[in-house]
């Protein structure tokens, strides 16, 4: 720390004596007291306060730099994440059933190879459909190695199902060439009034109204909707029946799995004992065979 010492103040020179000496004055008369009193002296102005400084000029920073994009600096800023689709409320309401008189539909489907013959009318799923809606399915099957073949055969006859089930993935040109060639019926003025609630799920899911809706505004077909995948809902598919006669139970881990697979090999010759193919016979179908 620094002190600062008071500043000291020279003393007077002493008066000098004078050369010559000088009359004293005569005194003044003392002037008569009176009843005023003296002014008072007028009070000092204070000082007026000093004037704040000017602020100093705004100084220009450096430009920030220009926005890196996808084509570069000083392209186009990154995209903001999309906001969450609204659920669209339908326009019209469908009451069930659907008629009141029982309506059967001709319905053309492909099915694997090893369920032709299988009578899927009576499956579990249409018999509800059929209580609820008062319309039955009549299904005319048709295997997935001759689907594209038998189709063309179909259409060069002109007798077409009610139904039909990926017409557009055996049709040339696909759903937008079906449509235009009216093999295909256009359904999408029809969505509002007779699928509304099916049409209002599609509206709200971005990529469900993608690939329903062709670039002409046009929708061949109606599609199935998952909120997760397919493989997650279907599983594995096995034969009871063998389970059964070898006393065993369905396999609930890997190593269960492998040992009953095992035991299909050796008791009932299967080559492939994974497979819908050889002599197995449906042996385990499912989740194995199907990617994500």
């Amino acid at each position: 720390q620094t002190t600062t010492e008071p500043a000291q103040t020279a003393e007077p020179a002493p008066a000098q004596e004078p050369v010559a000496e000088i009359a004293e004055p005569a005194e003044a008369p003392a002037e008569a007291p009176t009843s005023e009193a003296a002014p008072e002296p007028a009070p000092a102005e204070e000082p007026a306060p000093a004037a704040e400084p000017a602020p100093a000029p705004e100084v220009p920073g450096p430009e920030a730099p220009p926005p890196v994009g996808p084509e570069g600096p000083g392209g186009p800023p990154p995209a903001e994440p999309e906001p969450e689709p609204e659920v669209v409320e339908p326009a019209h309401t469908v009451s069930y059933p659907l008629v009141e008189d029982r309506l059967v539909l001709t319905y053309w489907k492909n099915w694997p190879p090893f369920l032709i013959g299988y009578d899927s009318s009576d499956a579990s799923m249409f018999n509800w459909l059929e209580e609820k809606t008062h319309v039955a399915v009549d299904i005319q099957q048709v295997g997935t190695e001759t689907a594209t073949e038998k189709f063309n055969l179909m259409v060069a006859s002109g007798d077409y199902p009610d139904l039909m089930e990926k017409a557009g993935d055996s049709y040339a040109g696909g759903y937008t060439a079906a449509i235009a060639d009216e093999v295909l019926l256009d359904l999408m003025p029809y969505m509002d009034e007779y699928a509304p609630d099916y049409w209002a799920i599609v509206k709200s899911d971005a990529v469900a109204l993608a690939t329903l809706v062709d670039a002409d505004g046009q929708m061949g077909g109606m599609y199935s909707i998952y909120d997760t995948a397919p493989t997650t809902q279907g599983g594995l598919w096995i034969r009871m029946d063998w389970l059964e006669e070898q006393g065993m139970e369905k396999p609930s881990t890997v190593e269960d799995l492998e040992a009953v697979l095992q035991v299909f090999k050796d008791e009932y010759h299967c080559s492939d004992a994974l497979s819908v193919r050889d002599n197995c016979s449906i042996p385990v179908q499912g989740a194995f065979q199907h990617g994500p």
